[in-house]
Parts: C-alpha cells; structure tokens; sequence
C-alpha cells in the first residue's frame, strides 16, 4: 500500500507550457488553492496536485486543468519526484499549499526563461507574510555551490526534459517525513550543478510564504542531526569542523546555549554517523 498511487482524472498526456507541481497531504477537495491563488484565477493554470494520504482521504479534481495523483507513500522528495513523473509542462514550478502566489508570477517566470534561454533551472524569491524578503539573497546571476543554500523549493521553475534526461531527482532520505528532514531542495540542486546544468537566479518575488517554518528551528535536535549529514556528504571528514562552526553559527543567534554545546555536538556527530551506514547499506554515494 505505501507505494500505490491512484491518478485522477485519466487525461491524454499533452504538451503544456508551464505546469505547477503542488505537493500536499491529506486534502478532499481543492479549497485549499482558493488561498494560494488569491491573487489570481487558479482556473487558468496547468495544475499538478501529489496529495499523499490514505483510500479514505482522497481527493478528485472536476477541472480539466488540475490533475491529481493520491499517494499512498511517505516523505516530501517522494512526492516530488511521483510529480517529476507526472508532469507534463515544458516549464514547471515547485510548489506547496501554504504559499500564495504575487499576481503575474507566471509571466515572472516564463519571461525569465525567455530571457535567459541558457538558463535549465531558473530560482526566484520569496517574502514572508509581513512583505520582508525570506532571505538575504546573493547579488549573483548564476548560481553556484554556495548561493544554492539561499534556494526554497517553492521558487524552483526547471526546464522539464532536461531534469529527466539528466535524470536528476529529488533524495528521499532527505526532506519532510525522511530520515534527514531539511536540504531536500540543496541536494536537488547541487546534483543538476553536477551534471553542468545551468542554474539562474531571477531577483524577482514570486510569492510569500509565512516566516517560521520548521526549517527556521537551527538549534533542535532534528534539524542538527540532518544539516551534519548533509554536512558529510558533500564535506566527508571536514564535516565534523563545518558541525562547529554551525554550532557556534547557531550559539551566536541564541537558539542554543554554552551549556548545550556539547550535547548538540554529539546529536550531529550521529546524524553523521547515521549518514556514513546509509552509506554503507547502499543507500547514499
């Protein structure tokens, strides 16, 4: 049952030009997009909805413009990859259902395709719910291994064809409901740059998203554990001198104190333990 997925409705796969791939949970109906697209007519989009839940919760879509697929498997990247899958638009949006879309955000992103036509993957911004921009972002054009931290799913348009027949998706043991539950997004990322796709950053605001998230919380356990596997995949054994550097990172923004130093440094020297027998299992490079 947990990898069974149910689409709906049946419809013959066509060409779109941009298509959004929401991943959600649990939802039977599409209310919920009435406050994503507040700022526009969700009826005049190409719409993908993953909604992971069980045969009890399922949700069909009336509109010939919206498909669904009901997931019975676990774990943000699975979603997005069943949508990776399943999408039909040439150009396509990462998207969740707490966003709300600024008007125009489809002619943002299309025009910077346009614009940018050596551009595979194209990242955005975003501002949280008081109109503040989520992040300091990079004064770049083009992305690289450092700036792609400053990423959100939710602000990645991507050329189709080119992620699937570079054959770049998304790890499941990373990401909300995964083992490792951040840098679903950054690892994505940081594979297409491996296989020399080319990564644009558009300073234009797509949407808002509200401030705190489970991502923001640097100091728990959880999020410590999962940043110093990340940590040692890309760093191998520096990763326990970038764990410190966090750690005081995170001191410094008084999310933890002195006296905690010592065992948050300990849950992330498991989180880098736990990593390396992925590793061994067969289960991570």
């Amino acid at each position: 049952m947990s990898q069974r997925y149910l689409l709906m409705p049946k419809t013959k796969r066509k060409a779109l030009n941009f298509e959004i791939l929401i991943s959600t949970m649990k939802q039977n109906s599409l209310a919920f997009l009435s406050k994503m697209f507040s700022q526009n007519n969700f009826s005049k989009y190409n719409i993908l909805i993953i909604n992971q839940t069980d045969e009890e919760t399922l949700l069909y879509s009336p509109m010939k413009n919206i498909r669904v697929v009901n997931s019975f498997e676990k774990g943000l990247s699975n979603s997005r990859n069943l949508a990776l899958k399943n999408a039909m638009g040439s150009i396509c949006l990462l998207a969740d259902d707490d966003v709300i879309y600024r008007k125009d955000f489809e002619n943002i992103i299309l025009n910077a395709f346009e614009k940018t036509q050596e551009a595979d993957i194209i990242t955005f911004q975003m501002e949280d719910e008081t109109g503040k921009l989520f992040k300091d972002y990079p004064e770049i054009d083009w992305h690289n291994k450092k700036s792609l931290i400053t990423a959100n799913s939710v602000v990645i348009a991507f050329k189709r064809n080119i992620i699937l027949n570079k054959n770049i998706v998304f790890n499941p043991n990373f990401g909300l409901g995964a083992k490792f539950p951040t840098a679903d997004e950054y690892i994505f990322l940081r594979d297409a740059l491996k296989t020399n796709l080319k990564i644009y950053f558009q300073r234009s605001v797509i949407l808002s998203h509200k401030y705190w998230s489970s991502g923001r919380v640097m100091g728990s356990d959880e999020i410590i554990h999962a940043r110093s596997a990340v940590l040692y995949k890309f760093s191998g054994a520096l990763a326990y001198l970038k764990l410190i550097k966090y750690l005081y990172i995170v001191l410094l923004t008084k999310e933890i104190t002195y006296n905690q130093l010592w065992s948050k440094f300990l849950v992330g020297v498991r989180g880098i333990r736990d990593y390396k027998l992925l590793v061994k299992l067969g289960m991570e490079k």
